[in-house]
């Protein structure tokens, strides 16, 4: 009996063994898929870690190429911002400039007064000084009639054969030009002026310069000549007279003004303010950087009508005291629209 208890228990302890190794082997196996389930879990968040990396790695490529970006536009708007401050600072600048430059006293034709009799009284003023000082209309036709070929030479090239003077006053120019065969009109201000202009058969109009040369179209005139006329101006006129000017030549038409020269000193001290409706001397290097800088080409400054005396001064002073004194009292500027220009 007693050893088939201990057989009984044997068997039974050996079927618990097998039942554990059984339930042993089971959990072993669970516990492996367990650790495979885990591993596969590790690298697929590996996997997912990685890739979250790489694509924050991006983002922070991209946001810092994005703030180096924001930062180098900063600073080109600041550079614009610069830019454009140093040019209204420019351009204010120059505003000033030919604020000082324009003449803080008025033209006798714009003096301000009540009395009716004042606008005949200066028209009648002007023509009479005109008539003393400037010369009989034959004299001053034969001192003009230089500018002749410049005329000729302008309309062979020009598709318009029209010539305008401006500030016409008696009309000596455009009776010159009526001689030649050369169409020609006239525009001034000053009404007495014009009736004699006008009792020769000239075709002449009593207008605002500026005004006109607004109203015409582009490459209207083969010519404009301005005897005389542009020291009554001040400068920031003149120049948009200069623009207007350019623009209603054709190309290859020509500018020819005339002024009184102030390198000839009694011109400059004296004679220049006979006349009291001028408003400064100017330089023919002043002009010509006028000229050019609004798109007309310079082609000669010719020095004109030497002083009366200038012989004899030379026999009594050295020769560059002598011109300065009795040298040439005006000179003519002939500026070009030019054929081809560049946009």
């Amino acid at each position: 009996m007693r050893l088939l208890k201990r057989l009984l228990r044997y068997g039974k302890s050996g079927l618990y063994l097998n039942r554990t190794r059984q339930q042993a082997a089971a959990a072993f196996e669970q516990t492996n898929s367990i650790q495979h389930s885990l591993r596969d879990l590790f690298e697929l968040l590996y996997g997912l870690d990685k890739e979250a990396r790489e694509r924050l790695a991006g983002l922070e490529t991209a946001l810092s190429s994005q703030t180096s970006a924001l930062a180098a536009q900063s600073e080109l708007s600041a550079a614009l911002r610069r830019s454009y401050d140093q040019r209204l600072s420019a351009v204010s600048a120059g505003l000033q400039m030919l604020s000082r430059l324009t003449p803080t006293h008025q033209p006798l034709q714009s003096a301000a007064t009540d009395n009716p009799k004042l606008p005949i009284v200066l028209e009648n003023f002007y023509v009479a000084l005109e008539s003393r000082f400037r010369g009989a209309t034959s004299d001053i036709s034969q001192r003009q009639a230089i500018y002749l070929p410049d005329i000729k030479q302008a309309l062979a090239t020009s598709d318009t054969k029209v010539v305008l003077d401006v500030g016409c006053g008696r009309g000596e120019w455009l009776s010159l030009l009526r001689g030649h065969g050369i169409e020609s009109v006239g525009i001034d201000s000053n009404e007495g002026q014009l009736a004699e202009a006008r009792r020769n058969g000239l075709a002449v109009w009593n207008r605002d310069a500026l005004e006109f040369l607004r109203e015409q179209s582009e490459g209207s005139f083969a010519a404009i000549t301005a005897f005389h006329i542009f020291e009554h101006l001040p400068f920031p006129v003149l120049a948009e007279w200069i623009m207007e000017i350019r623009r209603v030549l054709a190309p290859g038409g020509v500018l020819i003004a005339e002024t009184p020269n102030p390198e000839n000193l009694i011109v400059g001290a004296n004679t220049f303010h006979l006349d009291p409706t001028h408003v400064r001397p100017l330089p023919s290097g002043v002009l010509s950087i006028l000229c050019e800088t609004a798109g007309l080409a310079v082609r000669q400054i010719r020095a004109l009508h030497p002083h009366g005396d200038l012989a004899a001064a030379l026999k009594e002073l050295p020769e560059r005291a002598a011109y300065l004194l009795y040298g040439y009292q005006d000179y003519g500027l002939i500026a070009e629209r030019p054929k081809t220009e560049m946009l």
